[in-house]
């Protein structure tokens, strides 16, 4: 009789200490929301990795650089996140010209990476016209960071 009312208390207890137990393990930890997709470590540079990670990082370029990369981490991108670059000359040299778009450029990604962009003239002869650059990050159409450059 007493093993059968310890049986009838404890039984009940031990089920509930289980289930306590495995519920941790089935819940998001009570995030019921993700991470927003960010922009970070952005760097200029002519010459990327294989991983797209900037190799010299600089902010200053010689008008005869051939190509210039613009370097980022995306973290927590949703499958089909566009990531667009806008390379704008801002002043310098050629006075007739401010804020001018010389180039976009997008890219649909996923997950957390590094992407590169880059911008280069199509014929050998042509060289950056000195002055003040910047290129725009754009998260879906959404402005999120920019960063500048210069011509020497």
């Amino acid at each position: 009789m007493k093993n059968r009312y310890l049986t009838s208390i404890f039984a009940p207890l031990l089920a509930m200490l289980v289930f306590l137990a495995i519920l941790p393990a089935c819940s998001n930890g009570g995030d019921t929301t993700s991470k927003p997709v960010s922009l970070s470590e952005m760097a200029f540079a002519t010459a990327v990795d294989a991983l797209n990670r900037p190799l010299d990082k600089k902010s200053y370029f010689p008008s005869g650089t051939p190509k210039i990369y613009c370097c980022v981490k995306v973290s927590n991108a949703p499958s089909d996140t566009e990531i667009t670059a806008d390379w704008v000359y801002i002043k310098g040299e050629d006075i007739t010209a401010e804020s001018v778009l010389m180039d976009r450029r997008s890219v649909k990604v996923d997950g957390t990476r590094y992407i590169a962009f880059s911008f280069s003239y199509s014929r050998p002869d042509t060289l950056w016209v000195k002055g003040e650059y910047k290129v725009v990050l754009y998260i879906n159409g959404v402005p999120k960071v920019q960063g500048p450059f210069v011509i020497q």
